[in-house]
């Protein structure tokens, strides 16, 4: 009898452990302060002599092994924060999906993205709650230059602009970090937004739930 119960209990933990292991280490990604290493900040100087603040990734991510580890991938976004040149959080976004985002709740949309398998352009995916219209995706360029980690995606995150940088990547997660204009007191606004890769059942679900391409709401 002791001999099934422990039995019995080693089979509970194999099946139980895992999926702890797997929440638990996607709520460690999550925090923003392991990647603090991972970068700084400078000034720059445009043309026109207006000074700008960029993001300065200390690693520097090969073009070869970023489409490695990309391409043909799904990616959707577990975090958003803004954060200061101190690289402290200022505020944690609320990731909505469906339904009317507020900025008075600091809410925003999670980013789904597929990369094509040669990963020269991305999928950008949306999904809505009305059954009518469960979900669109459209299709943009992606651009990366190894030189700084840089990020050229028009469609993601509307903050990147031509300020974003790779600064973490591994086979299951990717940071940026993007510094954005500035707000009514002349501050920098500078955010990081934590992708995980899905599974293919789950990329694959998106795809299901987005039949018709381009389709948008506006």
């Amino acid at each position: 009898m002791r001999t099934i119960f422990i039995t019995s209990v080693a089979v509970f933990l194999l099946w139980v452990v895992p999926t702890s292991c797997t929440k638990y280490q996607l709520e460690q990604e999550r925090r923003p302060e392991l990647y603090a290493s991972a970068y700084d900040f400078e000034y720059r100087v445009s043309a026109n002599n207006y000074r700008y603040l960029v993001p300065v990734a200390h690693n520097r991510i090969s073009e070869e092994t970023l489409r490695k580890k990309v391409s043909g991938q799904g990616w959707n976004t577990t975090a958003v924060y803004q954060i200061n040149q101190d690289k402290e959080v200022i505020k944690e976004y609320v990731l909505v999906t469906g339904g009317t985002i507020s900025s008075a709740r600091n809410e925003t949309s999670p980013d789904y993205l597929i990369f094509s398998d040669d990963s020269q352009s991305v999928s950008f995916y949306e999904f809505w709650d009305d059954l009518d219209k469960p979900g669109a995706y459209e299709t943009d360029p992606f651009t990366y230059d190894a030189t700084d980690n840089a990020i050229t995606l028009p469609i993601w995150f509307g903050s990147w602009g031509g300020n974003g940088r790779l600064v973490f990547l591994s086979s299951d997660t990717m940071v940026c970090v993007c510094t954005h204009d500035k707000d009514y007191a002349g501050t920098e606004l500078i955010f990081m937004e934590i992708l995980q890769r899905v599974s293919k059942k789950e990329r694959q679900s998106w795809i299901d739930r987005c039949p018709n391409y381009g389709l948008r709401d506006y």
